[in-house]
C-alpha cells in the first residue's frame, strides 16, 4: 500500500493503483495527525490476531467490504495497521535515489513506533537466526532487502522473499474429477476429524507427479463409497452461501471414499474457518492413521528448516533461495525486514507436461507439444509484453476444433509460484484473480493447459488506470488483405505526419494491429480518443478503402478500423501469441517496410516464426512499450489536420 498527504489531502492506493483510503478509515486520520506538509509511504497493511500476528482471514474479509456501515463496524472490531518500511518523498524532496538504508534512517525519524502507521524496523546482516525465529513465530517468512539499493517501483532483484513452509496432514475423503488427463483426478479432497465429525478443510490440485495419481487413484477406488452414498457427502461442507462453497466439487462432479488414506500437504496457513491457503501436495502417509488427523494436532508444523550450506552444493531450488538469503544476510549491504503478511512466491518448478502428443490442429498435425515447444522458444520475446500486465486466457484443452473457453479468475488450485493479482471489476461488481505471467515457466504453465493465445490489458498493474497504447483494429471481413496493408500505412503516415511513433503486427487472423504507444501518460478515454480521431482522419483521407461504421450491412466492404478495444479491461491478443486457427498462425510484430503489397499475413506461424525470432537482431515492436511522446504536442496537430 502506497499513502501520500499532501497540504492535508490523503489517500491510500493498492499496488495496482486502486482507492482503498475509505476501505481503512483508521488510517486517513492517522496520517493525517502527521505534523508535515507533504509525505509519501510505502508499507503494508495487515490486521493484527489476537495472537499478535497478522490475520490474512481478517484482512481478505476487511477488503472486501464496499458499504460504509460494514466497513466501520469492521474497522472497530479487526482495526488496521499500516506498518511502513520505505519513504519515498517527504517536503518537497524525492528520496528514492537515496540508499535504502539512508531512506530508513529518514523514516524512523518521522513515523511512531506505535499506532495504526507505524515504523516497520529492521534487522541487519542477521538473516539466518531471522529467518528461524520467523519459523518459531508461526510468521509466513521475510524480506531481504539491499540496503545499498535506490527506490524501484515493482518487483526487483533488490528484494528477496523467503517463505516459511509449514505442512498438515489431513484425511482423504475423495476426489475431483479432472479434465482431460491427470489420472482423472483434479484435486483431494481434504478433511480432519473434530470433536468425532469429519470437517471438509477443501482441496488440493497441484504438486502431484503423473506416476502418483495413477497410485492415488487406484488406492482411492478401492475404498470407493457406493453409487447410493455418493450423492449425499459423507461429512460437513460449508454453507451454500459460505464464500468456500465454491471449493465444494458439485455433485457428479466428485467421487466420495472412505476416510482412510492420509496425505501430507504443504501450505501457506489453515484459515480461522479452517479451510487450506494455497495448499501444494507434499506425499502420501501411509505411516499414519486417519484418526490422527484432527483439528487440534498441532496443524501447521514448521517443516521449512533454514540451510546454512552454500550456495552452489546440490539443493532444490526451494533450498537454494534460502540458502541465497544466508550469504546475502551476511553482506552489509542486506537489509532483513520485518516479516510481512503477503504471500511469497513458491521457487519454480519445471511444469509437468500432460499430454504433448495431443492433436491441437488436426490439418497440419500440430500437437500440444509443439504449441509448448513455440512458448519456449519465444518467450524471451513474449514475455516483454506480458510483464506485471493482467491476463486472460484463451483455452482450447481438445484443439482448436473442441470446446472451448475464456479463463479470466485464476482457480484456487493455481500454483502458488504463478502470480496473481485481484482487480476489483465495476461492471461484474466483484473481486477478479486475474493471472500474471512473470516467466518462461508459468508461461508454459498456461500452454499446457490448454491456452493458445493471451489477451492482455493495455495497462500494467502498476498503472491500472493509464494505458500504455492506443489500438487500432484492422478488421476486412470482406475487403482484401491489400487494403489492410493501404489502410495501416495510411495511419503510419498519419502518426509520422503527428510526431508520434507507430507499431505494427499481424492479428493472426485475418486483420492487423496498429499500436500507437502512450508512454502510460493516458487514461484508457483519452487512448480511446486518439485512436477514434486518427481513424476519422484516415477515413476521411482514404474512404474508398476504409470505414469506421460498425455495423456489418454498413461496411460496403471495406476495411474497419476500429477503436472499441481501448478500454479498462478490455484485451489484445498479446504480440507472438499463437491464434487458435487452421495453420497455427502467429500474430507477429512486423517492420513497417514489410508493410507493402508483398506481404503474405499466412506466412507467420508456429513453425516459421520461431527461425524469424532467431534471425531478427530485435523486435520491431519492442519500443511500443518505453516511447513517452509529446501527446499534447500531436493532439495539437491532429486537432488542426482535423479542422482542416
Amino acid at each position: 500500500m502506497v499513502a501520500g498527504c499532501h497540504r492535508r489531502a490523503i489517500y491510500l492506493r493498492y499496488r495496482n493503483g486502486g482507492d482503498a483510503t475509505e476501505v481503512y478509515p483508521n488510517i486517513a486520520p492517522a496520517l493525517r495527525a502527521l505534523p508535515y506538509e507533504s509525505l509519501v509511504l510505502d508499507g503494508e497493511i495487515t490486521v493484527i490476531g489476537e495472537n499478535g500476528r497478522p490475520d490474512f482471514g481478517r484482512l481478505a474479509s476487511r477488503a472486501r467490504l464496499s458499504r460504509g456501515p460494514d466497513i466501520a463496524a469492521a474497522a472497530a472490531t479487526h482495526p488496521a495497521t499500516y506498518f511502513v518500511f520505505d519513504v519515498l518523498e517527504f517536503g518537497g524532496l524525492d528520496l528514492r535515489p537515496l540508499p535504502l538504508t539512508e531512506r530508513k534512517r529518514w523514516l524512523r525519524r518521522l513515523l511512531p513506533a506505535l499506532g495504526p502507521v507505524r515504523y516497520a524496523d529492521h534487522i541487519e546482516e542477521r538473516g539466518v537466526e531471522m529467518y528461524q525465529q520467523a519459523e518459531r513465530l508461526g510468521l509466513e517468512g521475510l524480506v531481504a532487502k539491499r540496503g545499498d539499493s535506490k527506490y524501484k517501483a515493482g518487483r526487483s532483484d533488490h528484494w528477496l522473499k523467503l517463505r516459511v513452509d509449514r505442512s498438515a496432514d489431513f484425511v482423504i475423503v475423495g476426489y475431483a474429477l479432472g479434465k482431460g488427463s491427470r489420472a482423472d483426478i483434479g484435486a483431494l479432497l481434504l478433511a480432519v476429524w473434530h470433536e468425532g465429525e469429519l470437517v471438509y478443510c477443501g482441496r488440493v490440485g497441484t504438486g502431484f507427479k503423473e506416476s502418483e495419481l495413477v497410485e492415488i487413484k487406484n488406492q482411492l477406488d478401492a475404498l470407493r463409497l457406493p453409487d447410493d452414498r455418493q450423492r449425499v457427502p459423507p461429512l460437513e461442507l460449508p454453507a451454500r452461501r459460505s464464500k468456500h462453497y465454491a471449493n465444494v466439487p458439485k455433485t457428479g462432479e466428485s467421487v466420495w471414499t472412505e476416510p482412510d488414506l492420509v496425505c501430507e500437504v504443504r501450505l501457506k496457513e489453515v484459515t480461522a474457518e479452517g479451510f487450506v491457503r494455497h495448499p501444494v501436495f507434499s506425499r502420501m502417509r501411509p505411516d499414519k492413521s486417519a484418526a490422527e488427523c484432527t483439528s487440534s494436532q498441532g496443524a501447521l508444523r514448521q517443516s521449512a528448516r533454514f540451510s546454512e550450506r552454500a550456495v552452489g552444493t546440490s539443493i532444490t531450488s526451494e533450498d537454494r533461495s534460502r540458502d541465497r538469503v544466508a550469504a546475502e544476510s551476511r553482506d552489509p549491504a542486506a537489509v532483513g525486514v520485518a516479516a510481512r503478511s503477503s504471500s511469497a512466491p513458491a521457487a519454480r518448478p519445471e511444469t509437468l507436461i500432460t499430454r504433448p502428443e495431443k492433436i491441437f490442429w488436426p490439418e497440419h498435425g500440430y500437437t500440444k507439444g509443439d504449441l509448448i515447444a513455440y512458448y519456449r522458444a519465444a518467450a524471451r520475446w513474449i514475455l516483454p509484453y506480458l510483464e506485471d500486465r493482467p491476463l486472460v486466457l484463451d483455452r482450447y484443452p481438445d484443439g482448436i476444433h473442441g470446446n472451448s473457453f475464456f479463463q479470466k479468475h485464476a482457480p484456487h488450485f493455481t500454483p502458488e509460484w504463478v502470480r496473481t493479482v485481484t482487480i476489483h471489476s465495476r461492471s461484474g461488481e466483484r473481486d477478479i484473480e486475474y493471472f500474471v505471467v512473470e516467466d518462461e515457466e508459468a508461461l508454459v504453465y498456461m500452454a499446457n493447459s490448454g491456452t493458445i493465445p493471451l489477451h492482455v490489458w493495455s495497462s500494467r498493474v502498476a498503472t491500472i488506470d493509464r494505458a500504455d497504447w492506443s489500438i487500432l483494429d484492422l478488421d476486412p471481413k470482406e475487403a482484401p488483405f491489400t487494403d489492410v496493408v493501404k489502410v495501416a500505412r495510411a495511419i503510419h503516415e498519419l502518426c509520422r505526419q503527428i510526431g508520434l511513433d507507430s507499431f505494427v503486427k499481424t492479428s493472426g487472423k485475418t486483420g492487423m494491429h496498429v499500436l500507437v504507444p502512450l508512454g502510460g501518460q493516458a487514461s484508457y478515454e483519452h487512448a480511446r480518443m486518439l485512436a477514434d480521431l486518427l481513424a476519422l482522419i484516415v477515413t476521411r483521407r482514404r474512404p474508398e478503402i476504409s470505414t469506421i461504421n460498425r455495423s456489418l450491412t454498413g461496411r460496403d466492404n471495406k476495411v474497419y478500423i476500429d477503436a472499441v478495444q481501448n478500454g479498462a479491461g478490455r484485451l489484445l491478443v498479446s504480440p507472438l501469441c499463437v491464434r487458435p486457427f487452421p495453420g497455427a498462425p502467429v500474430s507477429t510484430p512486423l517492420r513497417w517496410r514489410e508493410v507493402n503489397a508483398k506481404l503474405d499475413r499466412d506466412k507467420f506461424t508456429i513453425k516459421t516464426v520461431p527461425r524469424r525470432l532467431q534471425r531478427m537482431k530485435e523486435d520491431p515492436m519492442r519500443a511500443v512499450l518505453d516511447v513517452k511522446p509529446d501527446l499534447l504536442g500531436a493532439l495539437q496537430l491532429l486537432g488542426e489536420l482535423q479542422s482542416g
